[in-house]
């Protein structure tokens, strides 16, 4: 009889419980749309807008101004490294290599990088609207490895290794 008493007590509990809000309003970041994030395992976040990078240290209740401001930042990449980056409009890609508290230029001068992964430690692929381009240096150095497509997306998968991007209707893939 008490189990019983119990169950109907907790039973409640669960469906109240199972019914909770996960989703919460944040306090920015400022500065529009948000076009890309980029998240550490430590969890620090950058947000890509159109007025700049944005950081946040504390999971996304506070954010700050991180750098490139005036520019719209399309996509943000962290490597496992710590290296970020941010591809620019009508610019070109940036690196930081520390937390992004200060940005240097990359050698990818393209027009507009709408994706950026890391496929292994180290080795960065740029999904751009001049074609796929990779670098072997965390992003100091690039290479065109794909030209004659416009790529806006590119995916990773883990475990057999094969990168994914779209170009018009057809799906490519590649071993990285």
């Amino acid at each position: 009889m008490n189990k019983f008493i119990l169950a109907l007590l907790i039973f409640p509990l669960n469906i109240l419980l199972s019914q909770t809000n996960y989703w919460e309003l944040t306090n920015g970041p400022y500065g529009g749309t948000i076009n890309d994030y980029a998240v550490d395992s430590s969890g620090v976040i950058f947000s890509g807008t159109p007025n700049g990078v944005f950081r946040s240290t504390d999971i996304g209740i506070t954010w700050s101004y991180s750098g490139l401001q005036g520019n719209a930042v399309y996509s943000v990449c962290k490597s496992s490294s710590g290296v970020v980056l941010a591809g620019v409009y009508r610019d070109q890609l940036y690196r930081s290599t520390n937390q992004g508290l200060n940005w240097q230029s990359s050698n990818l001068y393209v027009t507009y990088i709408p994706d950026l992964a890391e496929v292994q430690p180290g080795i960065l692929i740029a999904a751009t609207i001049q074609g796929i381009f990779k670098s072997t240096n965390e992003g100091l150095n690039w290479s065109q490895t794909l030209s004659n497509v416009i790529a806006y997306s590119i995916a990773k998968s883990p475990a057999d290794k094969l990168l994914f991007f779209n170009y018009n209707s057809q799906k490519w893939r590649s071993l990285c």
